[in-house]
C-alpha cells in the first residue's frame, strides 16, 4: 500500500468525531454514577457499547447476515457483563473496564481478526487518530484502559510514570502517541525511523498465529522518515508520558555506512523524543543483524554515542535480538556500557520456530520474518536475566517479548527487568490489559 493508497483508507474507515465519540464520553459519565444495587441507568450504557460495537461492523462491509449474528454477539456480551457485574458487585469505575474487556474479547476482536492482520493495523491506527484528537474522544480511551495507580520508576535517567509502555512497531509514524497515552501507557516507543520514507517489504507482510498467540511480521521499517515523525512530535506535551525514538538504517544502506542512517534520524528527532532506541536487531532488513557483531557494532555505538553527546544528550538504549548466544548478548550489554548508553531493549522478534502449535505447513506458507508473542516469553526473559549478570546496576533493561499477563510481568521484573514493554499481547488482550500489569507489578 502506498501513501496515496493509505489516505484514502484512513478517510474510509476513520470514526466520525461526533455521535460515536460523543456516545462514547456520555456512557464514561454514567458508568461513574452507577452505584446502587438495580444499576439503575445500566441500559443507557449497554446501549452505547452496540452503537460503538455496530459501528464498527458497518465500517468493515460485514454483510446483512454477518451484522446480524455480531448484533447477536454485541447483546449477549452485554447481558453476561450485566450478569457479572450483579453476581460480583462491581461498582463504578470498574464497570468500564469490564464492559470493555468482554466486548473486545467477544466482539472488537473477532471483527478485526476477520480482516487481514495489516489491515486491521492501520484500522486501528485510523481510529486511535481520530479519537486522540478531541477530549471527549480521550476521555473514551481511557474509560476503556480503566484505572492506572500511579507508580513511578526510575530507569535510564527518566521518569515513568508506571513501569509498561508500548513496544515500537505499533505506531511506526508517531501518529496516534497522544491516544496510546490516553489508553494508560506510561511510554511510546515509536518506529523504527529511518532517514529517508521507506514502503518496507512486499505484502503480505504480517500474520497472525491465534493458536500460539503469536505474530509474524515481515515488515522491513515501512515508514514515512524521521523528519514526518518529527513533525507530528513536535506538538507532544511532555505531561502525557515519555516517547522513546527507535531508530535504524535505510534498507539500500550499506553496513559500512549504516551510523550515518543513525545519526540523520536522531537529528531530525531531536528535541522530539525523550530517548533513542539504536535497532540492529530486527530480522526483516538484509544483513542488519550482522551490526551486532563486535567490530561493527562497536564503531555504530560510539559514533551514536559521539552524535548523542554533541547535541542535547538524551539517554541511549540498544535493542537486541532474542537468538544470540549468552557470551553475544554479554559482550554487547558490556560494550553499550563502555560506550555510554544507559539502557537495553530485551529483545526484539526471533526468527526460531520451534515449539509451535501452529501447523508446520501454515507456519512455512507465511514465509521469513521475525516472531513475536508468547513464543517469545522465556527466550527474552533469558536474554534479561544475562544481560543483568554481564553489567549488574550500571545499565536499565526493558523487557520485551510475550508479555500478556501478570505473571509475564513479574517474571521479566524477577529476572531484573526495570520496564516492560507490550505489543502482540496488546493486539491480544486488548487496552485493559495495561492497568492489569502495571497493578500486578504494583502488588507483588
Amino acid at each position: 500500500m502506498n501513501f496515496d493508497e493509505f489516505a484514502l483508507f484512513e478517510e474510509q474507515f476513520s470514526l466520525p468525531q461526533g455521535e460515536v465519540v460523543a456516545v462514547g464520553a456520555q456512557a464514561k459519565l454514567r458508568d461513574v454514577q452507577i452505584f446502587d444495587p438495580e444499576f439503575s441507568g445500566f441500559m443507557d450504557v449497554t446501549v452505547t457499547v452496540r452503537k460503538i460495537a455496530l459501528s464498527l461492523a458497518e465500517r468493515l462491509h460485514l454483510g446483512p447476515i454477518e451484522l446480524e449474528a455480531r448484533r447477536e454477539e454485541i447483546f449477549q456480551v452485554v447481558g453476561k457483563t450485566r450478569l457479572s457485574i450483579l453476581n460480583n458487585r462491581v461498582h463504578g469505575a470498574n464497570l468500564t473496564l469490564l464492559l470493555w474487556s468482554m466486548l473486545y474479547d467477544r466482539v472488537l476482536r473477532p471483527m478485526l481478526f476477520s480482516l487481514p492482520a495489516e489491515k486491521a493495523h492501520n484500522l486501528t491506527m485510523a481510529q486511535l487518530k481520530a479519537l486522540q484528537g478531541n477530549a471527549l474522544g480521550r476521555a473514551l480511551l481511557r474509560a476503556w484502559a480503566g484505572p492506572i495507580a500511579s507508580q513511578p520508576v526510575h530507569a535510564m535517567g527518566l521518569r515513568f510514570a508506571h513501569p509498561v509502555g508500548l513496544a515500537a512497531g505499533l505506531d511506526k509514524n508517531a501518529e496516534a502517541v497522544r491516544g496510546f497515552f490516553a489508553l494508560g501507557f506510561s511510554h511510546v516507543e515509536v518506529g523504527t525511523l529511518t532517514p529517508r520514507p521507506q514502503p518496507g517489504n512486499p505484502m503480505p507482510r504480517l500474520f497472525r498465529l491465534p493458536s500460539d498467540q503469536a505474530i509474524i511480521n515481515r515488515m522491513g521499517f515501512n515508514n514515512r522518515g524521521a523528519e514526518s515523525a518529527a513533525d507530528r512530535l513536535a506538538e507532544r506535551d511532555p505531561a502525557w508520558g515519555i516517547v522513546g525514538g527507535n531508530v535504524g538504517k535505510n534498507k539500500d544502506t550499506p553496513n559500512d555506512r549504516a551510523e550515518e542512517d543513525y545519526i540523520l534520524a536522531m537529528q531530525a528527532l531531536a528535541g522530539k523524543v525523550d530517548y533513542y532506541t539504536v535497532n540492529i536487531s530486527s530480522p526483516n532488513t538484509p544483513g542488519l543483524r550482522d551490526l551486532q557483531h563486535e567490530a561493527a557494532l562497536k564503531t555504530l555505538l560510539d559514533s551514536v554515542s559521539a552524535e548523542n553527546k554533541r547535541t542535547q544528550p538524551i539517554p541511549l538504549a540498544v535493542k537486541m535480538a532474542p537468538d544470540l548466544t549468552k557470551e553475544e548478548v554479554q559482550n554487547m550489554a558490556r560494550m553499550a556500557a563502555t560506550c555510554g548508553f544507559q539502557g537495553i531493549i530485551a529483545t526484539n522478534t526471533t526468527i526460531d520456530r520451534a515449539g509451535l502449535r501452529t501447523p508446520t505447513q501454515a507456519v512455512s506458507a507465511m514465509g521469513a520474518g521475525g516472531l513475536s508473542g508468547r513464543p517469545l516469553a522465556q527466550r527474552s526473559t533469558r536474554v534479561i536475566e544475562w544481560v543483568r549478570e554481564a553489567v549488574g546496576d550500571h545499565l536499565s533493561v526493558i523487557g520485551v517479548g510475550g508479555v500478556f499477563t501478570a505473571q509475564d510481568v513479574l517474571d521479566k521484573r524477577n529476572a531484573g527487568a526495570d520496564l516492560v514493554q507490550v505489543y502482540t499481547g496488546f493486539v491480544y488482550q486488548g487496552p485493559g490489559m495495561v492497568g492489569q500489569l502495571q497493578t500486578a507489578w504494583k502488588n507483588d
